[in-house]
């Protein structure tokens, strides 16, 4: 049984899902387990998944939103571990080895999460980042997080699976984009304290940006 189950939403990813799962597939920590779960896609993503096949396992559903196929992929899997990636993003080799380590120092904490790197639409260094200042550097305290929106992004995040099943997942009411993570956040940290990496190990697509925006 893999220790990690990695769960890659794909909703009309076609051009982005690719780099994603390969860079899950070149991870230096190999205990895992890559499920990836189609929402209903209406274009070209199903036939990307399939370049995958025996590589991952696929998961197929009408379309039901972020949180659902989520949700869908973690009950498709059977890791103590639960990575998220989303298909626009991008995992730096070291992501699994660097958090899953930082979990297994101290049993408490309930999830480790990376630092980010922005990039635009076509995969290009915007130079920012997520981390909100030196005051969000550090892992939050939860009147903190009620306080201010933590620079937690789901694509830098593994948690325990026994964290999630507490919470019941990610709420399904939130079906798109916005704050189905902050909730998951808020939820999970009144079970324990977060671990937080220094480490840019996350390359997070604002898609919103083009190319010719970045510094």
């Amino acid at each position: 049984m893999p220790r990690v189950t990695v769960v890659i939403p794909v909703y009309n990813s076609a051009t982005t899902a690719a780099e994603a799962i390969e860079s899950a597939l070149a991870q230096s920590y190999t205990d895992r387990e890559i499920v990836a779960v189609n929402d209903g896609s209406t274009d070209a993503s199903a036939e990307v998944l399939a370049r995958f096949a025996g590589r991952i396992r696929m998961v197929t559903q009408s379309n039901r939103g972020l949180s659902a196929a989520r949700n869908a992929g973690v009950r498709a899997g059977a890791g103590e571990l639960l990575a998220f990636l989303d298909a626009d993003d991008a995992w730096l080799p070291e992501f699994l080895a660097r958090t899953i380590a930082a979990l297994d120092r101290d049993p408490r904490c309930v999830l480790a999460y990376a630092q980010t790197t922005v990039v635009a639409s076509d995969g290009s260094a915007l130079g920012a980042s997520i981390a909100g200042g030196p005051s969000r550097h550090h892992p939050p305290e939860l009147g903190e997080m009620l306080e201010h929106l933590w620079p937690i992004m789901p694509s830098a995040v593994v948690m325990r699976r026994a964290a999630f099943e507490r919470v019941g997942g990610f709420c399904e009411e939130f079906r798109g984009l916005g704050y189905e993570d902050v909730y998951m956040w808020l939820r999970a940290r009144e079970l324990g304290p977060f671990a937080s990496l220094a480490e840019p190990l996350v390359r997070w697509r604002f898609s919103l940006f083009p190319a010719r925006l970045k510094g």
